[in-house]
């Protein structure tokens, strides 16, 4: 009977290391101008992921990159996908979450465009526009338009999985510590801790690019608020790393081999 069961045990952990083996085996490392790039097959999430949304600000549409199409963070995360997931930008230069900012997310057509896209997955990262004193509000409008623009994707697309994204970090370029175009770091602040609430509240994926991003001020040594290749490729690969942590658990709890209750995340938490 022991013997039965020791053969059970063994033959479910195989298993588990032939599905890790799966989505990590055969990964081979590209040079992407500094950072290092995993290309690995996925075929393990194919079937349940089809399509990405990247929805955002300029950050996101890849502003000040000398090739967006290709450089962009959405472009890059594609890339780490070989053909297996359609990933699309709907970012927006300029846009803000709050209805009253002078250029709203709500009244671009990349937001109807998103939500016609019937994506499996919504990376949100919006809020630096925000932080901006020429459309800063307070936080309860802040507050009341994000979690309004949430419900607008969860109605729209009821089966989405929505992760939030902190924005990443705000740097002075200029000699006395202020930052460019009214961006405002005290905003931003309250601006982060309302979207972690909101991620909380509505038990929504949050991954954490503002703290991921606080030690490489030479990714956004252009303006300090838009990152280069190397920063949009580093974003890239954090969100990439994050989905395949939460697919790879989910893979896990539907056989349920095995229950990975909180696994260490570098700068991501749920």
């Amino acid at each position: 009977m022991m013997k039965k069961q020791f053969h059970k045990v063994v033959s479910k952990f195989t298993l588990v290391f032939l599905i890790i083996g799966m989505l990590v085996g055969g990964c081979k490392e590209k040079e992407t101008s500094k950072v290092a790039v995993r290309l690995p097959s996925f075929p393990a999430i194919k079937s349940s992921i089809q399509k990405i949304a990247c929805v955002g600000d300029s950050i996101t549409y890849g502003s000040t990159l000398q090739d967006r199409k290709s450089e962009s963070y959405p472009s890059q995360l594609s890339k780490r996908f070989g053909n297996t997931i359609q990933v699309k930008n709907f970012g927006v230069d300029g846009a803000a979450v709050q209805k009253t900012a002078i250029l709203s997310y709500w009244n671009c057509k990349e937001m109807s465009e998103s939500l016609s896209y019937q994506s499996d997955v919504i990376f949100l990262m919006l809020g630096t526009n925000d932080s901006k004193s020429v459309n800063w509000q307070n936080v309860e409008a802040f507050k009341k338009d994000y979690i309004s623009l949430i419900e607008t994707y969860q109605q729209a697309l009821p089966k989405a999985v929505i992760y939030l994204m902190l924005p990443s970090t705000m740097y002075s370029i200029r000699e006395d510590g202020t930052l460019i175009h009214q961006f405002s770091q005290s905003n931003m602040k309250e601006i982060q801790s309302v979207i972690k609430s909101i991620a909380k509240e509505k038990q929504l994926p949050l991954i954490d690019i503002h703290s991921v991003t606080a030690d490489h001020e030479e990714y956004y040594r252009y303006d300090g608020i838009h990152p280069n290749a190397d920063g949009a490729a580093f974003i890239a690969q954090t969100v990439y790393d994050r989905l395949v942590i939460d697919q790879l658990e989910a893979f896990l709890r539907i056989l349920s081999l095995i229950h990975i209750s909180e696994p260490t995340r570098l700068g991501m938490i749920s």
